[in-house]
């Protein structure tokens, strides 16, 4: 009776060791990409190590010994959309800790299939920036259960959603529509995109969104008609979110605010420094002057020599950069070095523009 007791147990113990975490080999495939690393299972809650994912679609592959049942899977994760959701975090837990302290981060909708010795499991919606973590629960056929946690994070090169007009949320209370362009270093990037006065907290499907009415030919930039009237606003500003999904799926959000400014901006100074050139520069080089223009309101200027030209057509202060706001100054400054050392006098015609 002892010995069979004895083999028993020795039996069950080398059929649980078989599925134990550090046994099982793990691949993870994403599209263009698959990497194998061996899964471990810890009760410490110590800082995990992340590995980085390279596509918002990753499909995880897990290989084991046997075959398995699936008891659960599931996937946390801390992101742009889950933090926007909880308002309430400080700056004091940080997405890392958020995986070794008391904080439950947001579990997100799964499909994972079992064949054979083998568990598939992708995300049911492209994966924000963020931190992830993928906990996987499987059993035998004897019923010895196999616990694997993996993290991951996505760190990619974000879309951006760049009002065009009103340029940079400003309007002279003209311009009616509203024309967004989604690109990526520089580049366009083909996509959906929607409009609401409510935050919609990454839901793309949210009700209390308004699809944009035209889109160019490559998706690229959108315009949304009748803009001002569909935001509620009559005179000084209003807040509104864009959100656009990729072809990919993935989702990004802009907060904006238009505001209305009727009043064109005035030029209170424009002066060179030196006001005259009498000597050559160092080594013998051609000397230049500083432009200084000076206005009422943060502006940038563009100039023309000799003669008044189209504003299209004057050549633009330094930093001349309609599309960033920082970029607009009260005072706008530039360099001018004359083609030749001869005697001869300039005359400049200065324009500026305001954000709107």
């Amino acid at each position: 009776m002892t010995k069979r007791w004895l083999i028993a147990l020795v039996m069950v113990l080398l059929v649980a060791t078989l599925l134990l975490p550090e046994d099982a080999e793990a691949k993870r495939s994403s599209n263009e990409s698959s990497s194998t690393a061996a899964s471990k299972s810890s009760s410490k809650r110590t800082a995990p190590v992340f590995e980085d994912l390279a596509v918002v679609n990753p499909t995880f592959t897990f290989e084991f010994q046997e075959e398995i049942s699936l008891i659960n899977a599931t996937l946390y994760g801390v992101n742009e959309q889950t933090l926007a959701k909880k308002s309430y975090l400080t700056a004091s837990l940080d997405i890392l800790s958020m995986f070794t302290s008391e904080f439950q981060p947001d579990v997100l909708p799964i499909t994972a299939t079992v064949t054979g010795k083998a568990l598939v499991v992708r995300p049911d919606a492209a994966l924000f920036n963020g931190r992830y973590q993928l906990e996987i629960r499987v059993s035998d056929l004897v019923g010895n259960v196999a616990v694997i946690n993996k993290y991951y994070k996505v760190n990619l090169t974000q879309t951006e959603i760049i009002v065009i007009r009103p340029r940079l949320g400003f309007s002279d209370g003209k311009a009616k529509d509203l024309v967004v362009r989604t690109e990526r270093g520089g580049a366009g990037v083909p996509s959906q995109c929607r409009m609401g006065v409510i935050d919609p907290l990454y839901n793309f499907e949210s009700l209390a969104l308004t699809p944009f009415t035209t889109s160019s030919g490559d998706n690229t930039e959108h315009t949304l008609l009748n803009f001002f009237e569909l935001a509620g606003l009559s005179s000084s500003s209003q807040t509104f979110f864009v959100i656009c999904m990729e072809t990919t799926g993935s989702i990004m959000q802009k907060e904006a605010v238009i505001s209305i400014d009727t009043t064109p901006p005035s030029i209170t100074s424009f002066e060179f420094e030196p006001s005259a050139l009498k000597e050559y520069g160092a080594g013998g080089s051609l000397p230049s002057a500083k432009l200084k223009a000076k206005a009422t309101e943060d502006v940038l200027c563009k100039y023309s020599i000799g003669s008044d030209a189209a504003y299209e057509a004057k050549t633009g202060f330094s930093g001349y950069q309609p599309f960033v706001y920082s970029a607009y100054k009260n005072v706008q400054e530039t360099y001018f070095t004359p083609q030749s050392a001869g005697a001869a006098e300039y005359t400049f015609y200065v324009q500026c523009e305001d954000r709107a």
